[in-house]
């Protein structure tokens, strides 16, 4: 506990930020649980630091190994990952492949195996198939913005890296789009949804239901995830006799 605290206290001083949010103190708690983690969560909410601080509070400077293995659909996002983790400064050796880099230097920096990897599907999947990563100490498994890897086609990859990983504790999957189904390869283990879609209040309408008469009171909400607007009735405001219908139907309230 006092290794999390120290974590916690480093992350947002070397991060400048004030404080964790409900979505990064919620993933934090998931840590020792055993159930995997599916986490819906758009881009800029901090999804980042929310899967990477129970990563780094399961890793051990007591086991030699790769621990902790991050998957993400592009070198942008491998790297901004990357970024993240060294201003943390955790005191592990990360190293981070993907495709365009170096693959001399990322087999130096694999020589000695590192803590934590973070790369694309395919200079993950060809390091393991030239054995310059093991993954037998693998612990976490991290699949981020898994929607937009299958998108971009790495399927076939995927089920290479992460169907012979039999003795992984942790799963937690990212995405920016809920599915109803996962590619069996990812063999979650029980797994909790996490969803943090932010939604936007838009004017709020009363109209009036021509056939009961009623005053319902209506709310727009905006779902940034979908991008579309409903109506959700929060309940009726009063009756209306026939001798009492406005002539307006419906009035906006601003």
């Amino acid at each position: 506990m006092k290794e999390t605290s120290a974590l916690i206290d480093k992350a947002c001083r070397n991060l400048n930020i004030d404080s964790l949010n409900g979505m990064q103190k919620q993933m934090l708690e998931t840590a020792t649980r055993p159930n995997d983690i599916i986490l819906l969560s758009p881009t800029g909410s901090g999804k980042t630091l929310a899967f990477l601080l129970p990563v780094l509070s399961r890793i051990s400077p007591k086991i030699a190994g790769v621990q902790a293995l991050v998957i993400v659909p592009s070198r942008e996002l491998a790297l901004q990952i990357d970024n993240v983790l060294r201003k943390i400064a955790a005191g592990i050796k990360i190293v981070c492949c993907y495709g365009g880099h170096s693959v001399r230097e990322e087999s130096k920096s694999l020589a000695v195996a590192p803590a934590l990897i973070v790369g694309t599907p395919g200079r993950i999947a060809d390091h393991i198939r030239r054995g310059r990563i093991v993954l037998e100490t693998l612990d976490t498994l991290v699949l981020d913005e898994f929607d937009k890897c299958l998108a971009l086609g790495f399927q076939d990859e995927m089920q290479e890296i992460i169907a012979p990983l039999k003795n992984v504790k942790k799963k937690i999957l990212t995405s920016a789009t809920d599915s109803e189904s996962l590619p069996a390869f990812t063999a979650l283990k029980k797994p909790v949804k996490f969803i943090f879609f932010k939604i936007r209040i838009l004017p709020v309408i009363f109209m009036l239901d021509l056939v009961n008469r009623d005053w319902l009171f209506k709310e727009i909400r905006h779902n940034r995830k979908t991008g579309q607007s409903g109506i959700k009735s929060l309940g009726i405001l009063g009756f209306i006799g026939h001798n009492q219908r406005p002539n307006l139907e419906v009035v906006i309230i601003l």
